[in-house]
Formats: structure tokens, C-alpha cells, sequence
């Protein structure tokens, strides 16, 4: 009955993700089918491998967060492993019930999306208690006593996150550098734990430059944002630039720029998603800023060590969070290169991937994932792929990057 259940179970899981895919998703892995295994961490399957890895997506069919999930299967399938996806459908109450369904189905791990404090105050000690180990992706608790009391439990196996504030930061100090001296900005409605810190620090490192943030749009994308920004970008005549603190927001400023002909008006966004590439490519947006979504990758990694005996503990001895994946800059002429190593294939090279997995390099530490993390950058990345064969001298000469 036990078997029967499980591939009734993968039969759904199956068909959920043929249903929810789109043409910017990421395709599915042959190891996206659920399993049902054991939960004991010091005793993986022959070879590290077969192991059920369960990871919630909070919304299946957005390139934002669907590619975190692919960002984490470049591990696990190098791995052998399987993941068990779980759609939360936007539903942050989901968030705990996907995971309390993970445990239930007998998952030997857990790549978890958390996302708020009051999740994260639950959902580790729900893990903690049924044994199964679990790290933390993209969104991770806040420094203090919440992370510390998760840090010492005995199936905390790590975690990687990202500043949203450094995103909007980066893009503050890009339209600077461009020149701007007004800027609009639009973004999700007040309250965002996402939106909130990006326009913080787009307008705390723009007004120190002695900019001036003429008028904020806080409310839903699409069609708002749009009639908002027409409203505004005419209000405003005097604007040089558009921040959009995430795609929708960006794309809506595109459009009336280019309905109006604005040409002088420079957009940047905190994404640099598919659906904006072209518009990266013919230089109506400026620069995006993202690709944090390898901090799936990291976590995947700190997981899969953990499971394979060699938990990634700091100098205190305990499993560490690693707070913050830098946020890449594209400026409009590397879009090319950008849409081949980071959209087109994923922007670290298999061998790289296992010199930081603990069954291919023994000697992994700590310090070495932590270096890979702080160094992430797109000058490092093209320079890997320089040296994996797959671009030119010439071509990274004509974007400002030398080799040797």
C-alpha cells in the first residue's frame, strides 16, 4: 500500500509541474519526481545518492522564484538526488503546511523558503523535531536570537541568503554613476519585506549622492503600475531616471518611456528576468541588477556536505548562515553574454559545483564556500567561462573585462 501511495503521489507531482510550467520556467529534472525514503542524515544512501530532497517554490511559474529552485538542482542532480517540489501558490500560510508535508511523506531533507520571522520561528523546530535536516534559501532569519537558537539545533544544516537592500543599493550608486540627478520610483506596496529594503537603499545611496527621489509608487504591478508611472513620468517632467524595484515595475516604465519617446529618461530595475532581457539587449533599460538566485546553489551545497557527514560549521562550532549573496550589476552592453551564461546555461561550470561538495573535495571547508560566495561576480564568472573554453579574449575585452 506504502508504494502504491508513493507513485500515486508522483503522478501528481508530475502532471502539477507539466500544468504550472510556462516558457520562461525553468524545464523540469528528471529528479523532480517525489520519493519517500528514510530521515537519517548520518546515513545516506550508497554513494551519497537517491536521496528525497523536499523544497518549496511559493509560486510555480515565476521566473523569480522558479529559478531558485533550478539554482538548487544544479546540486542535488549532480548529486543523484531527488527533489520534491511543492507549490505554496503565493499562499504564505503554505509555507509551514508544505513543509509539515514534506516531513509526513518521509523526505530525508528539506530545502526550505521561509520567508517571514513568524515562519521561521516554527518551521526549523518542526524539522528539529522530526529529524530531518533542513537549510535555509534566498530568505533567512534575521541576526540575533532567532538565528542563533536555530543554529543550534541538531538538524540545521545551513543557509544562504541575499540583501535586498544591497540590490537597491547597487542601482542607487548605477544611476549615479550614469549621471541622474531626479529619480521616480516604483515598487510593491509598503510593507514588502522585499521592496521595502531595495528602495531604502536606492534612495539612501542616491540622495547622499546629492540626487533627489521625486516621487514614490507603492502598489500592485501591471496595469496600476503603469497608469501610475504614466501619471507620474508626466508629473514630472524634469526626471532622469526610473527605479523599478523589481521587473513588473520596471517593464511598466519601459513602456510609457517608449510610448512618449523618453529617451533621456534612464530605467533600471532589481531584476534582470527574461521577460526584460530584450529590453536589456536595445538599451531601454539601463542595468538590471540580480542573479542573486545562486544562493540556492550555496544552500544546496552547505545541504548536501551535511547529509555526507560534513556539516559546514563556523569558528563557534555551529552550522553557519551565510547572510549575503552579492547582487550582480548588467549594465545594457553585456546583456549577450549575460542571456548566455546566467539564462541560456547556469553561470558555474559542473567541476566548480564539486570542488565544494564534500564527496568530490575531502578537504572542502567552510572558508571555501564562503569565498565562492563573497566573490561571485560577473567579471569572476566570465572569467570562468573563459577558461572553460565557451567565450572569447576578444569578447570580454569589447565589455571592459581582460584576461590575464
Amino acid at each position: 500500500m506504502k508504494k502504491l501511495i508513493a507513485l500515486l503521489l508522483a503522478l501528481v507531482m508530475v502532471f502539477a509541474l507539466c500544468a504550472c510550467g510556462n516558457e520562461s520556467a525553468p524545464a523540469a529534472s528528471s529528479n523532480d519526481t517525489p520519493a519517500s525514503s528514510g530521515n537519517d542524515a548520518s546515513a545516506p544512501a550508497e554513494g551519497g545518492a537517491g536521496r528525497t530532497i523536499g523544497i518549496n517554490n511559493f509560486f510555480m511559474g515565476g521566473y523569480a522564484l522558479d529559478i531558485l529552485v533550478t539554482s538548487c538542482r544544479q546540486v542535488t542532480d549532480i548529486c543523484g538526488d531527488t527533489l520534491q517540489v511543492a507549490n505554496d501558490e503565493g499562499n504564505v500560510e503554505k509555507i509551514v503546511a508544505d513543509l509539515e508535508n514534506f516531513i509526513a511523506s518521509g523526505v530525508d531533507a528539506i530545502l526550505w523558503w521561509g520567508l517571514l520571522p513568524t515562519n521561521f520561528a516554527v518551521g526549523p523546530q518542526k524539522a528539529e523535531a522530526a529529524g530531518v535536516p533542513i537549510a535555509f534559501f534566498d530568505k533567512i532569519p534575521d541576526p540575533g536570537e532567532q538565528s542563533e537558537s536555530i543554529q543550534a539545533m541538531k538538524m540545521f544544516a545551513g543557509g544562504v541568503g541575499n540583501s535586498d537592500y544591497i540590490g537597491g543599493r547597487n542601482m542607487g550608486e548605477y544611476a549615479v554613476s550614469l549621471g541622474c540627478k531626479k529619480a521616480l520610483i516604483a515598487g510593491a506596496e509598503i510593507g514588502d519585506t522585499t521592496h521595502d529594503p531595495r528602495i531604502q537603499g536606492f534612495t539612501e545611496v542616491f540622495e547622499a549622492a546629492g540626487g533627489q527621489v521625486l516621487n514614490v509608487f507603492r502598489g500592485n504591478a501591471g496595469a496600476d503600475a503603469t497608469t501610475a508611472l504614466d501619471n507620474l513620468i508626466n508629473a514630472y517632467p524634469e526626471a532622469d531616471c526610473v527605479f523599478g524595484s523589481g521587473g513588473d515595475y520596471a517593464l511598466a516604465a519601459i513602456s510609457v518611456c517608449n510610448t512618449y519617446g523618453l529617451d533621456n529618461i534612464k530605467v533600471l530595475a532589481v531584476d534582470i528576468s527574461p521577460d526584460l532581457l530584450p529590453y536589456l539587449v536595445d538599451g531601454s533599460l539601463a542595468a538590471g541588477c540580480g542573479a542573486h538566485w545562486v544562493s540556492g546553489m550555496f544552500t544546496a551545497i552547505m545541504l548536501e556536505n551535511y547529509l555526507d557527514g560534513m556539516p559546514m560549521v563556523n569558528a563557534d562550532g555551529v552550522v553557519d548562515i551565510i547572510r549575503t549573496t552579492p547582487l550582480i550589476v548588467i549594465p545594457a552592453e553585456m546583456a549577450d553574454l549575460y542571456e548566455r551564461f546566467w539564462i541560456d546555461e547556469f553561470p558555474f561550470e559542473e567541476d566548480e559545483i564539486k570542488a565544494m561538495l564534500y564527496r568530490y573535495n575531502p578537504n572542502v571547508t567552510l572558508a571555501d564556500i564562503q569565498q565562492a560566495v563573497e566573490s561571485y561576480s560577473v567579471e569572476g564568472r566570465l572569467l570562468a567561462k573563459y577558461n572553460a573554453g565557451k567565450v572569447t579574449a576578444e569578447e570580454l575585452a569589447a565589455v571592459g573585462i581582460n584576461v590575464g
